[in-house]
């Protein structure tokens, strides 16, 4: 089924292309480390047990997977179709092999118990090759209608709570689903999710002075490996009172898949789904959407301001998501400040690290994408946001 949300259309508006804008203000189609060229695409098809390839149009770029329409013509009856190629790519070939046998595993679950993403189209996973030699995996899914989130917010075909609250109930309906076998609990002793997101070698502190270097020109290093604040993301991630289940990972607002004409709404891109507190999806979402900050021009040795909290879209987010899931609890309200801190945290070091030493000739504005989450992790420490956002989560507790 589908999760019913109630935003309108601009009058005027103009039909979209596919290729969706990245969420917040890091522009993502910058970074494309998953190209395929269409003869690879043709062979993954058939690698695949599809139909015969037609045509490709790349959707989507990112730093870790590509997604591509692929247009196929059925093998029984000549008709055409549109499925969804996803290629993983990461540090080796049996890690981009994992998530994407993960994540076929996840959408399947889901599909099983109805909760709103794309099935899969076979039951099959295929390695791949990117144009630049980097070895990934390759799953097939359903194409679904609808407009990314952050798109619509930044067009203005939709506000910010109308957003939210559909992605709060879509990601009830997920958190009721019964985790697949084989998923990281990103709470189990020893756990190294953080390192697994930054795709950084465990554990992240027996890298500093050689990967991390504290004395580096914008001070973000020593800031990030200072005061606790990884002891503290771990810590909140373990917390064995907070309820647990199968999370998304990334539900950021250009993953979900909003249709203004049906009203209907999806989550897209499961291939951070784990196991966890339920309320890290929650945090996940609130990072990834539920602040804005300014225009950064700053010099890259000065810390960016912290950024704004939504208040708005977090009240949608938390109210429709525990209305939909029957319950809130007052350990996850109380959470929630030091989870979403976490994600903040994680994301700055990835793109950190993806774009300063992975990729040394990373887009300046790829470098300087980590400055984003930087700036919502200073916010998280300011008492006053944080106080307003425990205040906000307290009000949804049912």
């Amino acid at each position: 089924f589908f999760l019913q949300i109630h935003v309108s259309r601009l009058a005027g508006s103009e039909p979209r292309d596919h290729r969706a804008p990245p969420m917040a203000d890091f522009d993502k189609s910058c970074v494309d480390v998953a190209e395929l060229d269409e003869a690879e695409i043709r062979r993954v098809c058939a690698a695949l047990g599809l139909g015969e390839f037609l045509s490709s149009q790349k959707l989507t770029n990112g730093g870790c997977a590509a997604n591509y329409i692929v247009r196929l013509s059925a093998a029984n009856d000549g008709a055409a179709e549109a499925i969804v190629l996803k290629a993983c790519v990461a540090e080796s070939a049996a890690r981009a092999e994992e998530l994407a046998v993960l994540q076929y595993k996840v959408l399947t679950a889901l599909a099983k118990h109805g909760a709103a993403a794309p099935a899969p189209k076979s039951s099959l996973t295929a390695a791949c090759v990117g144009t630049r030699g980097q070895a990934g995996h390759a799953m097939a899914m359903e194409l679904l209608g609808g407009e990314a989130g952050n798109r619509l917010l930044r067009s203005g075909e939709a506000d910010a709570p109308a957003v939210f609250g559909a992605i709060g109930r879509a990601l009830a309906a997920a958190h009721a689903v019964p985790p697949p076998d084989g998923l990281p609990d990103v709470g189990a002793a020893g756990s190294d999710y953080i390192e697994r997101y930054v795709r950084c070698a465990a554990p992240l502190e027996a890298h500093v002075g050689t990967v991390w270097r504290a004395d580096e020109p914008t001070g973000f290093v020593a800031w990030a490996f200072a005061a606790g604040r990884l002891d503290t993301a771990r810590a909140v991630l373990a917390d064995a009172s907070l309820p647990r289940g199968l999370l998304h990972g990334d539900p950021y607002a250009d993953n979900v898949l909003l249709d203004l004409e049906t009203s209907q709404a999806a989550l897209v891109d499961w291939e951070d789904s784990c196991i966890g507190p339920l309320a890290f999806d929650l945090a996940c979402a609130a990072a990834g959407g539920c602040f804005s900050t300014a225009d950064d021009t700053a010099a890259a040795d000065v810390f960016p301001p912290p950024a704004t909290l939504n208040a708005a879209a977090l009240g949608s987010l938390l109210a429709c998501y525990a209305a939909a899931r029957g319950g809130f609890g007052k350990a996850e309200a109380e959470a929630l400040v030091d989870l979403t801190l976490c994600n903040a945290l994680a994301c700055a070091l990835y793109r950190f690290y993806q774009f300063h030493t992975v990729d040394a000739n990373a887009p300046a504005e790829a470098k300087r994408s980590y400055r984003e989450m930087h700036a919502i992790c200073l916010a998280l420490e300011v008492p006053a946001v944080a106080a307003q956002m425990r205040e906000i989560a307290s009000a949804a507790v049912c």
